[in-house]
């Protein structure tokens, strides 16, 4: 898939099989049907359908022998099936079968497009509840690609049912399910053409599913996972198609593969026992009094490939996922609490903190009984506040603990669990029950001395209003007194032009019939609005950005010092001179 690397044309072969010192045999075939058939047993509870194969003639085929865990089964690849062969002695073997990628591994590669895609596809109709079969991911593009930008893809996209090209290789145990990428399953380590940018330590953590094939005789390909299983629930007789698809991503060059298992493609009934659990330490406990730990038995037939410990509330919320016991449950605080044990098979769903047991899903999976815990305070005999003045005043208590509390301040009072409640909400030194809503401004016109708690509704000098013949003034001494324009015995023009760049240029105008000439007063280096006012002769350039001015005089183009309008205005857009004069 990467640069620098020698490509091996895929080219018509006469020879039908080829057999690696690690005794990894593998036969090219493009037989749809025969690749089917291959994956199901005589008791596999899987009917095909129907079968095809989409991809380079030479990049599909049957296996046996090698040594990764998987003896015989079939083979898809991005390149030639033969190149998996061993021992790994090649520096970045390819080859490039010339076919196009698929739109669905597209999703899975964004924003690289794939080519040489090989896909098998399997129409099928199952028996049981659960459809389950082996794999065995390879790559070249191991080691060195590991947390790069982009990976060789592949993918099993199950349809049917409740599914739409639902992926169903992932990693097992994985809560919620990682699919099974170079990134995600690898040594642990960056590779030379990675980054710590594109992997997390999480991605870095899963080293026990990989097999690092440096030097090895099994298998050409420089790296390849443990033998995996991929699961999903299915509906007995329902009609099912899965994509078993593989493809280079970015450019054609590094072989990748998967094996997989014949006989492996099954479905059978979901029988796991998840088995009893009991305890014969104390269920309620005093939390108030350290008590033990809860020790758990676990007994019965218990199978699944996976277990978890899973403590919820009554509703099934989840609240810890314990991984052993006995369990400490000491700092939980009071309430009641259930423990469970949960086992599954392949792919589970939802089991997280915070979410619900009704939540999870996955192709097979159980939970045992539960155990219930009831956490409680309880008194220590003889302990306790003596006072009876105090809130939490007990009087079953011998001995004071200094645990007294007391409704000392003015609006403080005992609440019914033993503790105060401050009834002032704001702090102000007046009860809430006492407060008086209306205006404290004592320079609004409407100032009430009775109030207490400012209710937003002041009415300053200034405001806008209407008067009686609907025409609109100005607030003057608290009357609504109407705006008379003074008389205009000379006036002049000035220009502000805002320019692209966010500066404004400002003019000072001279008209003359129906032309007019412009000479440039000065230049702000910001967006500004200006007036012109009367009383003083100077422009006031009025930032819309941050609600303050400065003075320009026109006649010298001296600029005035900058100058916030006030707290109480945010942003100005627009300016103009009130009848007093001012801006």
């Amino acid at each position: 898939m990467k640069k620098f690397y020698t490509i091996l044309s895929v080219v018509a072969a006469t020879l039908l099989s080829f057999e690696s010192s690690a005794q990894l045999l593998v036969t090219p075939s493009n037989n749809a049907t025969a690749l089917a058939n291959t994956l199901i047993g005589e008791a596999s509870g899987v009917t095909i359908l129907s079968a095809t194969y989409t991809g380079g003639s030479l990049s599909s085929g049957s296996f046996s022998g090698g040594a990764f865990g998987i003896t015989e089964g079939i083979i898809l690849t991005s390149g030639a099936a033969t190149n998996a062969i061993g021992p790994n002695n090649g520096e970045g073997t390819s080859a490039n079968s010339g076919t196009p990628g698929d739109p669905d591994l597209d999703l899975l590669s964004a924003p690289f497009l794939t080519q040489n895609a090989a896909i098998l596809e399997i129409s099928f109709v199952p028996d049981g509840d659960v459809l389950e079969f082996t794999y065995v991911f390879g790559s070249e593009e191991y080691n060195e690609f590991v947390c790069s930008s982009f990976n060789d893809v592949f993918a099993f996209f199950v349809s049917g049912g409740i599914y739409s090209n639902t992926n169903i290789a992932l990693l097992p145990g994985t809560v919620p399910p990682v699919p099974v990428t170079i990134n995600n399953v690898n040594n642990g380590s960056i590779g030379s053409a990675g980054s710590a940018g594109n992997c997390t330590a999480a991605q870095l953590a899963n080293a026990a599913f990989f097999v690092d094939n440096a030097g090895g005789l099994n298998t050409q390909y420089d790296g390849y996972t443990v033998p995996l299983s991929a699961n999903i629930v299915v509906v007995p007789g329902v009609t099912y198609t899965i994509r078993l698809a593989i493809a280079d991503a970015g450019d054609g060059n590094l072989d990748s593969g998967v094996f997989i298992e014949g006989d492996s493609f099954v479905s059978f009934v979901c029988d796991i026992n998840a088995g009893e659990i009991s305890t014969s330490s104390p269920t309620n406990l005093c939390i108030d009094q350290n008590p033990e730990p809860i020790d758990v038995t676990l007994s019965g037939n218990i199978d699944g490939e996976f277990s978890q410990w899973v403590i919820t509330d009554l509703d099934g919320e989840i609240l810890a996922l314990p991984a052993m016991g006995p369990f400490d449950l000491s700092g939980a605080g009071v309430g009641t609490c259930l423990i469970w044990n949960l086992t599954w098979t392949g792919s589970l769903f939802g089991l997280e903190v915070g979410s619900a047991l009704a939540n999870i899903s996955g192709a097979c999976f159980d939970l045992s009984n539960s155990i219930e815990v009831v956490r409680q305070e309880c008194n220590i005999p003889g302990e306790g506040c003596t006072d009876e003045a105090a809130c939490n005043f007990d009087p079953s208590a011998e001995d004071d603990d200094d645990s007294c509390v007391y409704a000392d301040g003015p609006c403080e009072v005992c609440n019914d669990n033993g503790g105060v409640d401050n009834n002032d909400a704001d702090g102000d030194g007046v009860c809430d029950a006492d407060e008086v809503p209306g205006c404290t401004n004592t320079l609004a016109c409407n100032f009430n001395e009775e109030a207490t708690d400012d209710d937003d509704t002041c009415i300053l000098n200034g405001t806008i209003c209407s008067l009686e013949d609907g025409s609109t003034g100005t607030l003057i001494d608290c009357e609504c007194t109407p705006v008379i324009p003074g008389e205009c015995v000379d006036y002049g023009y000035y220009l502000a032009d805002i320019l692209a760049g966010g500066t404004t240029n400002i003019y000072d105008l001279d008209i003359t019939g129906a032309g007019a000439a412009m000479s440039l007063i000065a230049t702000s280096e910001i967006e500004v609005h200006i007036a012109f006012n009367e009383m003083d002769k100077l422009i006031y350039a009025v930032s819309k950005a941050d609600g303050s001015y400065r003075t320009l005089d026109p006649a010298t183009s001296v600029w005035g010092a900058n100058t916030l309008i006030g707290a109480s205005v945010q942003q100005i857009v627009g300016a103009a001179i009130n009848a007093d004069g001012k801006l």
